[in-house]
């Protein structure tokens, strides 16, 4: 189930239970949650949110909730290691044009964390709403959670570029963070004001 409570004119702070804990993150106002997509194994979940009006062929922004369950438990596994997981998956779909740059390992909350923004600069053939030779570009925050892994990532669409002309500095990025946050784990049945101040990007009220 998601959870929702406004947290300014802009942004509303949503709680989603993945597996063994709860996933938050302020998401912007104006968008709607998508389908959530299991793995026939049941040891992955996607969940995707969308602008309202759009839809899962014509997005022109998405957020994208993928859990890991159990990945923790692996040997060597860590948020780094899950983001180049995702960049191989990308490389797949995009041999010749995808483009990934690390943000290095930090700090969400208590949380272990990797951040990294990776696109594909022309799509070869369509897939996931996307059209060939069309373009996406996204920024990705993996948690370490206590048991499972989670990827939050905030992806827009975009005219075609090449490895030279990608968009990849700090301030693209900045912007498709910044709405995701503030962001974090919490446990289940945690009361949500305490779980806030666990969050990496919260900021207290003032009066």
């Amino acid at each position: 189930p998601v959870r929702a409570e406004e947290q300014s004119d802009k942004k509303v702070l949503t709680s989603t239970v993945v597996f063994s804990q709860v996933l938050v993150h302020a998401v912007p106002k104006g968008w709607k949650m998508g389908k959530a997509v299991p793995s026939p194994d049941g040891k992955t979940l996607s969940l995707f949110m969308l602008r309202d009006g759009e839809g899962e062929s014509n997005w022109t922004e998405l957020i994208l909730i993928t859990g890991f369950k159990d990945v923790v438990k692996l040997p060597n596994a860590s948020p780094k290691g899950m983001v180049g997981n995702i960049v191989e998956r990308k490389k797949a779909i995009c041999p010749d044009a995808t483009v990934a740059v690390s943000g290095g390992d930090q700090k969400i909350g208590p949380h272990d964390g990797h951040m990294a923004m990776i696109g594909c600069g022309k799509l070869p053939a369509s897939s996931a709403g996307l059209k060939a030779g069309e373009a996406e570009m996204g920024a990705y925050i993996v948690l370490q959670g206590t048991n499972d892994m989670y990827v939050l990532g905030h992806i827009v669409r975009m005219p075609p570029y090449t490895r030279d002309n990608a968009k990849v500095d700090a301030e693209t990025y900045r912007k498709l963070v910044e709405p995701l946050s503030p962001m974090g784990l919490c446990e289940i049945n945690e009361p949500i004001d305490q779980c806030k101040l666990k969050l990496g990007g919260w900021k207290k009220k003032t009066s």
